[in-house]
């Protein structure tokens, strides 16, 4: 059963709408979910995500209301296609917002909400966040997810910026996280449905897939990250490709990285979710390689006037 509201994490229950506390993200101020599940052994019964939220949210046992546009687009979404792809028999464990400065006043409140009997995690990823302490906030997160009762191989899947600075840390205790796919972010909702698609795929099939990442070595500045250009439209055109070409690439991300954070994850990156190591690292080598072709298109200057 779902824990209740005298529980650790306030405003948790199945039905609880007392209002809890709001942890926006600190640049944004919008509330940025993570999110935790249990499936449910008894089907149809509503799950609830409680939190950081203003009150908890319920998959409905009715047919699914269309996500309103705005904030938490990529939450919504997953909550509805969760619905959609008969996921109902999910019960919600955590919401939670976008670490604030205090990283450690967030930790506490997730070790709050936190049930060592989830089957699996879902998070609302930034990607370059940094802290005055951590410069990667992200690997922080899904590490200390890891080191938490039971949860060593629990899928962890999600979504994240495009422009992230991703790093082996966030690879190394992560199963499964789709990239937006388009800048300007126009996607949100489409890369929760790809994230809840492939969460699913790992409950029907049982296949545990690992998040392979290679680093570019190349820092592109934010003009030249636009995906209708080059040289992201052939990176991203190759990994959309990829992903219909071969079934055991389950996601093929192009992360841009932001040029601007000084961190050591700084920069061009590729990560493919997959149940064939070998394939994705094909797929990573050919990336890679066009990457290098296309580095000059990148730099360039505009003519002075």
């Amino acid at each position: 059963a779902a824990r209740g509201a005298g529980s650790g994490c306030p405003g948790i229950g199945r039905l609880a709408r007392s209002p809890t506390r709001v942890v926006p993200d600190p640049i944004s101020g919008r509330r940025a979910m993570s999110l935790g599940t249990r499936r449910r052994r008894r089907a149809g019964y509503p799950a609830t995500v409680a939190g950081a939220s203003s009150w908890p949210f319920r998959l409905p046992t009715s047919r699914p209301r269309r996500p309103r546009p705005g904030t938490g687009a990529n939450r919504n979404r997953f909550l509805h296609e969760a619905r959609v792809l008969d996921l109902h028999d999910l019960d919600g464990l955590i919401g939670v917002g976008s670490p604030p400065p205090a990283f450690d006043a967030f930790w506490r409140d997730f070790q709050a909400c936190y049930d060592d009997q989830v089957d699996a995690v879902f998070l609302v990823l930034h990607g370059a966040m940094v802290s005055q302490s951590l410069l990667d906030v992200e690997g922080e997160i899904l590490s200390r997810i890891r080191a938490l009762p039971r949860a060593m191989h629990k899928p962890i899947f999600g979504v994240y910026d495009l422009h992230a600075n991703f790093s082996q840390r966030m690879a190394s205790h992560a199963s499964g996280l789709v990239a937006y796919r388009r800048n300007p972010h126009t996607d949100a909702r489409e890369a929760a449905i790809a994230a809840a698609r492939i969460l699913k795929r790992q409950f029907d099939t049982g296949q545990q897939p690992v998040l392979v990442h290679r680093s570019a070595g190349v820092i592109w500045p934010p003009t030249a990250t636009g995906t209708a250009d080059e040289p992201m439209r052939t990176l991203e055109s190759m990994a959309r490709r990829a992903e219909q070409q071969h079934e055991s690439i389950w996601a093929a991300n192009v992360t841009a990285g932001f040029a601007f954070a000084d961190t050591p994850a700084t920069g061009v990156s590729f990560q493919v979710v997959t149940t064939q190591r070998e394939q994705a690292d094909r797929l990573l080598d050919e990336l890679l390689g066009r990457t290098r072709e296309l580095d000059a298109t990148a730099a360039c200057v505009d003519e002075p006037v």
